[in-house]
């Protein structure tokens, strides 16, 4: 959208504003408060048209300014509430999943309250749905029968956006500069969009998928988020990050914790002034900026032309669009089942600041 569109655009959020003050004294508190929360709905609900039909004619960059205009409504929204009452946790639209100012006024893991919406979205997001492929697979660390997975607890993760946001923003451009060269990029979907907790940002292609931990790590994440080193870290396809929407999935990379880790015993438990559940493992929920994706089947080839995913040889690039000048790398392999993966689909990122963490859950496996 052009400057004279953003002028007006924020002259109409400054004149319904002004019209809000201008409202007769006679009216009560209430009245007015109501009047203002019609309007500024109403508003956010036009931008929001906006930004489908940007996304839908791939404009992913007037998209993200859009949705950053939503965002900006919203949370001067949510700062008026805040100096009446504290975030509720059961009514999930109060809680700020845009903020991008850091955590040195708050705690970087919040306990989860067991009871309330917040922790039902998270059970579904981990909800099994496939009990036959527990326990299956080649990265598998147990062979103990079991047929279900039960969230035990769920620390909510604070920790600064800046980065990330910008890595989404650069998301944004790429995909619009691709756009422009013709490109057609396949949508992404997961199993996990329709969990309960809110949306995230559509037009950078971003969702949750999870990450499963051994113990001993955990605690590094934690401090220092994902880290990857084309020397040392690789995979099957590529050397990223690897993610999955499956509970299932991510479950064979988990081994247990019993209370043998003093340190992550201490951060987890006794700073929550819980007790250790006795045996679980460990998986993030994070948020991740898929942006524009490949998709492959033979960890080698786009599914869609045919031609090699990768960009460099040591395979810890993918490779630019077809017609982009300068060159637009893809952000993300998306692994389709068929081939080289039989029961689950992978997601490799290859930046890891287009990963932000959001939950950690504590689960246990149940027979």
């Amino acid at each position: 959208m052009d400057n004279n569109m953003d002028n007006a655009i924020d002259n109409n959020v400054d004149n319904d504003v002004g019209d809000c003050e201008d409202y007769d004294n006679d009216y009560d508190y209430d009245a007015e408060d109501y009047v203002y929360d019609k309007d500024l709905q109403s508003r956010i609900a036009e931008l929001e048209s906006k930004k489908r039909h940007a996304i839908d004619r791939e404009d992913y960059k007037e998209a993200h300014r859009l949705k950053m205009q939503i965002a900006e409504l919203q949370e001067g929204d949510e700062e008026e509430e805040d100096e009446e009452e504290d975030y509720d946790y059961n009514n999930l639209e109060d809680y700020d999943y845009n903020n991008v100012g850091g955590c040195e006024d708050h705690d970087t893991l919040a306990l989860v309250p067991n009871h309330g919406g917040e922790m039902h979205a998270i059970r579904t997001l981990f909800r099994v749905t496939d009990p036959h492929n527990l326990g299956k697979g080649r990265d598998m660390k147990s062979f103990q029968p079991y047929s279900d997975l039960e969230v035990v607890h769920a620390w909510r993760i604070t920790q600064p956006m800046q980065v990330y946001g910008n890595k989404m923003a650069r998301a944004c451009n790429d995909m619009n500069a691709m756009s422009k060269a013709g490109v057609s990029l396949r949508p992404t979907y997961t199993s996990l969009d329709n969990c309960g907790l809110p949306a995230l940002d559509d037009a950078a292609n971003e969702h949750r998928l999870l990450h499963g931990v051994k113990p001993e790590i955990v605690s590094s994440i934690l401090q220092n988020g994902f880290h990857i080193d084309p020397r040392s870290c690789g995979g099957l396809f590529g050397k990223g990050v690897y993610f999955a929407e499956m509970p299932s999935k991510v479950d064979q990379y988990c081994t247990s914790d019993v209370g043998g880790h003093h340190d992550l015993n201490q951060m987890l438990y006794a700073n929550s002034g819980i007790p250790h559940p006795g045996e679980v493992f460990y998986c993030f929920a994070v948020r991740v900026t898929v942006g524009a994706a490949l998709h492959t089947q033979d960890g080698e080839h786009d599914m869609n032309r045919g031609a090699s995913i990768w960009g460099s040889g040591d395979k810890h690039i993918l490779t630019a669009a077809p017609g982009t000048s300068p060159p637009v790398h893809y952000h993300t392999l998306v692994v389709e089942t068929g081939e080289k993966v039989l029961r689950h689909r992978e997601f490799v990122i290859f930046d890891a600041d287009r990963t932000s963490l959001e939950y950690l859950i504590a689960f246990r496996r149940m027979t």
